[in-house]
């Protein structure tokens, strides 16, 4: 049996088989399913996350050293919105676990850029390529068009969010 599909009545409230489903019951409903959703998906992954070697937070970094290539500190803070202190010990964390490094720059020694190491892109590559495969696996009942419109919406909440956060 489908799910029923949510029409929006107004901005408070939304219609699902004639039944009106609050903002609450709505976040509560997706709450559980998230859970279940999210506890489907790593159940086939193996890698840092899974096994409790790295925090979201510490993989985030990874992440965005990835992105950035040779970022600076101040700015891995900001991108996570933490606190300096905060950075510090969870960047201290990676270089530990030799999954980053600290780079000086020679022209300013007050200046650390954040880098990658060969083994934390392994890390990253490897739990990017375990959790599509995950996603592939977990949405493969779906319609090609089903997919579709969930990837429509969660573009759609991404773009909300990037607004917020600009």
């Amino acid at each position: 049996m489908r799910a029923p599909i949510l029409q929006p009545v107004n901005n408070s409230k939304v219609e699902t088989n004639g039944r009106r489903l609050t903002p609450e019951a709505f976040a509560r409903r997706v709450d559980g399913l998230m859970s279940t959703l999210c506890q489907a998906m790593v159940h086939h992954e193996q890698n840092y996350l899974t096994r409790g070697e790295l925090t979201m937070p510490q993989f985030w970094a990874l992440e965005w050293m990835s992105r950035t290539k040779r970022g600076r500190m101040q700015d891995l803070v900001a991108a996570l919105q933490l606190k300096s202190s905060t950075g510090t010990m969870l960047v201290d964390r990676l270089v530990t676990l030799g999954l980053a490094r600290r780079v000086r720059n020679p022209d300013d020694r007050r200046s650390v850029a954040l880098a990658l190491t060969a083994r934390g892109a392994r890390v990253v590559d490897e739990v990017h390529r375990q959790r599509q495969r995950g996603i592939r696996r977990m949405f493969a009942p779906l319609s090609v068009r089903e997919r579709k419109e969930y990837l429509a919406l969660l573009e759609k909440l991404a773009r909300e969010f990037s607004k917020e956060q600009a």
